[in-house]
């Protein structure tokens, strides 16, 4: 019926339109643009409060585009609240629940894969969903700025060397509905709903076959990748209303990895290193109005090879090079102390 197209029309577009918003404000941190003169040269500070105390952060000079790029979304703050609010009412008034909001980027398959990895202990042996629906969970619900992204493949990382319970994990998938393909190098893939999942582990050498390792507890081989023990080695769970459990890496490990890895793209992937280099500020811009995840970050940082470091703060000095010149750069530098 008409009235139906119309009310689902005005579904999708309150949906939309409160994604961007609550995306937009997100990117905007609470707190007032304060100037302080330094030597003759003017710097600009975020003045806000943590907590009980109140803290400035530094932003950059007085004339820095990204500087000024930030006094205009602060001004612009109220009136996101006000729209969101706005949106909200207008979503309520054409049937949507809270639940759906809650549950509306987490198609039926997805949440199965987190129930019965829930169910078998899964995530508390280790397991992890990683790359880009792992940003979508920090953007939806760790407040992370919002923008679009196309989220096709569901990246699962497991440890080389699992331990837990012993599941036949491409048994649990196909029951779910996907099917079960190799790689030409044997590593285990699986389509189904438009979707395909991805297995994959840190390769460090042991137990690496052409790329591939075989983890006999869950008999299933995955694929081999450089630098995702970062990601193992620091796990955050947490449970998501109308979704349920999940475990995925720390905000500070997520940046830190997207660094490492995006230099290593080929000259035919430019769109997918820009990619990377956008959820690298869009976590950092997060992370660096947390004290605690500031400091997360810098101990990662010293915990990990000094080779790898230097690797990292290349790879921050390059993002200029791939996002647009309005992008403040500096943000990631901040979060990692080598501005």
């Amino acid at each position: 019926m008409v009235i139906d197209d119309i009310l689902k029309e005005s579904r999708e577009y309150y949906l939309r339109r409160k994604r961007d918003l609550v995306g937009s404000l997100l990117g905007v941190p609470r707190g007032s643009i304060r100037r302080k003169v330094i030597n003759g040269g003017r710097y600009c500070y975020l003045h806000g409060r943590d907590g009980a105390r109140t803290v400035d952060v530094y932003l950059g000079k007085d004339e820095d585009q990204a500087v000024e790029l930030l006094r205009k979304k602060l001004a612009m703050r109220s009136r996101f609240i006000e729209e969101v609010k706005i949106a909200r009412k207008a979503l309520k008034s054409v049937g949507v629940k809270k639940e759906m909001v809650d549950q509306e980027d987490f198609a039926p398959p997805l949440k199965r894969i987190f129930a019965e990895f829930d169910r078998l202990g899964l995530w508390e042996a280790g397991l992890e969903l990683v790359g880009s629906w792992c940003f979508k969970v920090f953007q939806y619900h760790l407040g992370v700025e919002f923008y679009p992204l196309r989220t096709v493949d569901i990246d699962i990382a497991i440890p080389t060397s699992y331990d837990g319970p012993e599941v036949d994990l491409g048994e649990v998938l196909k029951g779910i509905g996907f099917e079960q393909d190799f790689r030409p190098n044997g590593a285990m893939i699986y389509h189904g709903f438009g979707m395909m999942i991805e297995l994959l582990s840190p390769d460090q050498g042991k137990g690496v076959e052409k790329g591939r390792i075989h983890i006999e507890r869950l008999k299933v081989s995955s694929l081999a990748l450089r630098y995702l023990d970062l990601l193992l080695n620091n796990p955050m769970t947490f449970s998501i209303h109308g979704v349920g459990k999940v475990t995925v890496p720390s905000m500070p490990a997520f940046m830190i990895h997207k660094l490492l890895v995006a230099p290593l793209r080929s000259r035919e992937q430019k769109d997918k290193v820009e990619k990377d280099y956008r959820q690298v500020q869009a976590v950092a811009k997060r992370i660096v109005r947390d004290d605690a995840l500031v400091a997360e970050s810098r101990n990662i940082l010293a915990g990990i090879h000094k080779r790898w470091v230097r690797k990292i703060v290349e790879s921050a000095n390059a993002m200029a090079d791939h996002l647009p010149p309005d992008e403040n750069h500096v943000v990631v530098k901040l979060v990692l102390g080598t501005s």
